[in-house]
């Protein structure tokens, strides 16, 4: 059976470890958002419905998905508006 200073040891070595987790996926969100940014930044084509479905943005305007909003997966991701003109 273990003693109550094992059982602290390995509460506090869980709680380190589980505070490396989350700086390391907040630091792996930070650099997936920049290379986003930077993607979005270089290609100035429309983009395809899976770039589109990947950055959640419109394919077309890359403005943010809103109301009304073409959700056809695989088909489309885009405002209808912005369809008009494509």
């Amino acid at each position: 059976m273990l003693s109550q200073s094992q059982v602290d040891q390995m509460v506090r070595d869980a709680d380190l470890a589980s505070e490396r987790a989350e700086m390391q996926i907040s630091s792996l969100l930070s650099d997936l958002l920049e290379l986003r940014a930077l993607f979005l930044a270089n290609v100035t084509r429309p983009l395809t419905v899976r770039e589109a479905q990947l950055c959640n943005v419109c394919r077309v305007c890359r403005g943010k998905p809103g109301a009304p909003f073409l959700l056809e997966y695989g088909k489309e991701f885009a405002h209808p508006k912005c369809l008009e003109g494509d």
